[in-house]
């Protein structure tokens, strides 16, 4: 594999696996997820990525009722 491909690969396996821990779904599990292969990654990382922007559009959406009631 070519060196270019092995660093890109690791580079996005870092990204994923930091925002894994930083969401707080794999709290002090960065030794597991160092471990796990770029597709498994990628999967876990697209759960949590729907849940995480789900929610943040909940969030939005009540504090646009908010601000329209204050109206």
């Amino acid at each position: 594999m070519s060196k270019l491909l092995q660093h890109a690969i690791k580079k996005r396996k870092s990204f994923i696996v930091d925002f894994l821990v930083d969401s707080g779904a794999y709290f002090k599990e960065k030794d597991k997820l160092i471990h796990w292969t770029l597709t498994e990654l990628e999967e876990e990382y697209r759960k949590h990525k729907v849940n995480r922007d789900s929610e943040n559009q909940f969030i939005g959406q009540n504090q646009r009722k908010k601000q329209k009631k204050r109206q």
